[in-house]
């Protein structure tokens, strides 16, 4: 029983023991199922996760067999191929066309890693896209090469970054404009050869180095200061540098400085960019020394223009009063020829004054200088003028001389000196060139109510070859010693010019042995209605009463030539007692020591300030500052007489003219302002 029980016992402790085990191999079993279910999941996750990665991957996927087989692409592989699906898996890349490729599959099979980059060529579509691949073995734990896998991308927007980095780089590389990077502590970085070309450093001298290298120390260091602290606040300067070169030549530059900024807006560069102007500098100041030159050679012409006219005026005033004084005084006495004399003298020196007055107003013309002062006029009252005055060197010609005015609306807003010069050298003109018959001035309205005026003559005519040339300044139809005619060839051109100033043009018919017809048209849109215009005509004819007085009226003549001096007092001193002065001081203490009724004022004297600024004194004064004041003077253009009227003249006479011209000027402004 006891061997019975113990057996029983044993089979229980056995039975416990089997069951431990059982539990045992029963949990070591659960675990197993666990662990393998668990790297059975973990495995479908990496799955799933490569099939998400191989199919949405941003570059196209490929895997190819041991025999260069494709076995599977992606959708990204295929947008770029241009190929479908069908058509990829099961093609063989080892027998594409693409030697180049068919190399690298052919390394990657034998365990390289490769690189290809180039442009593909679909077949299937007309595209070719710029690709970079990259081929890896595919190496499997016993040590063979199992076939590849290609990553492939499109890198069609690299190329064309890289191409916008290459043009960019080459237009800084080949600018014609100095570059200079330099980092945030002001050193350089970058220069292109232009850079180093200007300077005269090498690249390698100029790398590291600050550019005060470069300066000439002209620059005061607060300019610097104002520089460093604008571009550090991100702000661009723009500026000049006068730097320099290596060799120590020195030259100027047009800069533009800035910063350059990174993502965070923080600075991270500094850009330069700079001209070398030198050239322009020394252009520039050759023309403003230009400019110099000629506003003083302006000033000189003007100085001249002004002088010769006083010039020459001033003594023939003298020589014609004196010589009508003689005549005066002499003429009881004088024979028939001895008034041909005076007549001489006269003619003489009016032909003088006509020959300076037009080469002064040509040479006004020629430089736009020619002062134009339009107004409502006559043209009927200026061409009767004209008639009148040449009226005697016809008469010396026995020629006839008439005007007609076939309308009454003749008034034109022009201006009066410029058309009676025209005119009256092209009536000159027509005398002079003719010795018997007429010459006639005719105004009218043509067709299309356009105002014209004839001027015809029964002279000599001009040659149908010169008529092309009538115009041009200098030019005359009989040349050389024995020319017939006097005078210098400018009449006509400065006519010409004259009247283009007024809206006129003039055309000419003439022929040869038949005189001549000028005829002059003004623009309609340059006429003006008569009766919506004042107009002011001067009387050739005043006559002024004597106004009887007390006394003598005391007259102040303010003339520096001594020639004019006595001409003057002895037109004078049979009415009026005359004081002279030689200057503007003399002239001042005079006219502050005593009452005068009257002032002749020389404009231009030797000593001291002129007559317009003695005039000025004297109206600014205390002193009679209303005391009537003629301008008597050498200076005969309208500016001139602008000029006068400015200062406080009440009226102007020019050299030279005749003992009545002056006694009317004076007795017109005795009877207006009721003086003497």
């Amino acid at each position: 029983m006891a061997d019975h029980n113990e057996t029983k016992e044993d089979l229980l402790k056995q039975l416990a023991d089997l069951k431990l085990e059982y539990e045992s191999l029963k949990g070591l079993y659960e675990h197993d199922i666990a662990e393998r279910r668990k790297a059975e999941v973990a495995l479908k996750e990496s799955e799933l996760k490569y099939r998400l990665i191989f199919e949405y991957s941003p570059m196209g996927i490929l895997s190819f067999d041991e025999n260069g087989v494709i076995v599977a692409c992606n959708d990204y592989f295929i947008k770029i191929i241009g190929y479908t699906r069908e058509g990829l898996i099961g093609l063989n890349m080892l027998e594409l066309p693409d030697k180049k490729l068919v190399a690298i599959i052919q390394k990657t099979l034998n365990s390289s890693v490769s690189v290809y980059e180039d442009i593909y060529h679909s077949v299937n579509v007309e595209k070719s896209t710029p690709i970079r691949a990259l081929f890896v073995p595919i190496d499997i734990s016993d040590g063979g090469i199992h076939g590849g896998l290609g990553i492939v991308e499109d890198i069609t927007d690299y190329k064309h970054a890289e191409e916008e980095l290459r043009k960019l780089s080459q237009a800084v590389q080949q600018s014609p404009a100095s570059v200079i990077i330099t980092g945030v502590d002001g050193n350089i970085e970058y220069v292109n050869p232009k850079t180093s070309e200007i300077t005269g450093y090498s690249l390698e001298e100029l790398i590291g180095q600050n550019p005060r290298i470069l300066s000439s120390g002209e620059l005061p260091k607060e300019e610097y200061k104002i520089l460093w602290d604008k571009i550090s606040s991100g702000k661009e300067w723009r500026g000049k540098f006068h730097n320099k070169k290596k060799n120590g030549e020195l030259y100027w530059e047009s800069a533009s400085i800035s910063p350059i900024l990174d993502e965070k807006g923080r600075v991270i560069h500094f850009l330069a960019v700079k001209e070398d102007i030198t050239e322009k500098k020394e252009t520039i100041n050759e023309l403003i020394k230009a400019k110099n030159e000629a506003e003083s050679a302006n000033k000189l012409k003007d100085a001249f223009i002004a002088n010769i006219s006083h010039e020459i005026r001033t003594p023939l005033n003298g020589i014609l009063g004196i010589a009508s004084l003689m005549q005066e005084s002499y003429a009881l006495y004088a024979t028939e020829k001895d008034q041909q004399f005076s007549v001489s003298i006269e003619r003489s020196s009016k032909r003088l004054i006509n020959t300076v007055d037009k080469i002064l107003n040509f040479s006004l013309l020629q430089i736009g200088d020619f002062p134009v002062n339009k107004t409502s006029i006559s043209l009927s009252y200026v061409l009767q003028t004209l008639v009148y005055e040449f009226s005697p060197a016809a008469a010396v010609k026995s020629l006839k001389i008439e005007f007609k005015s076939a309308i009454e609306d003749d008034v034109l807003i022009a201006d009066d000196d410029a058309l009676k010069t025209a005119f009256g050298n092209l009536i000159e003109n027509a005398i002079k060139f003719t010795d018997s018959g007429f010459v006639k001035i005719v105004l009218y309205r043509d067709d299309q109510g356009i105002i014209c005026v004839d001027i015809s003559d029964t002279g000599t005519g001009i040659s149908e070859e010169y008529l092309q040339n009538l115009f041009e300044p200098y030019s005359q139809e009989a040349t050389g010693y024995s020319r017939p005619y006097e005078g210098l060839g400018l009449g006509l051109a400065l006519a010409k010019k004259l009247l283009n100033l007024n809206k006129g043009t003039i055309t000419v018919k003439s022929k040869k042995g038949e005189g001549s017809v000028f005829t002059i048209r003004f623009e309609e849109n340059f006429k003006i209605q008569q009766g919506n215009i004042a107009l002011t005509k001067e009387r050739k004819d005043i006559q002024f009463a004597k106004v009887i007085t007390d006394r003598k009226p005391e007259i102040l003549v303010v003339e520096d030539d001594v020639v004019n001096q006595l001409f003057i007092e002895a037109i004078l001193h049979k009415e009026y007692n005359v004081e002279i002065a030689a200057d503007a001081a003399e002239a001042l203490n005079l006219f502050t020591s005593r009452s005068f009724d009257l002032i002749l004022m020389d404009i231009s004297l030797k000593k001291g300030i002129n007559g317009l600024e003695l005039t000025q004194i004297i109206r600014s004064g205390k002193e009679n500052p209303n005391v009537p004041i003629i301008a008597v003077t050498g200076h005969a253009f309208p500016d001139d007489y602008r000029k006068a009227i400015e200062a406080g003249c009440n009226d102007y006479i020019v050299k030279p003219f005749k003992s009545f011209q002056l006694l009317d000027k004076i007795r017109a402004i005795s009877v207006k302002d009721k003086l003497f």
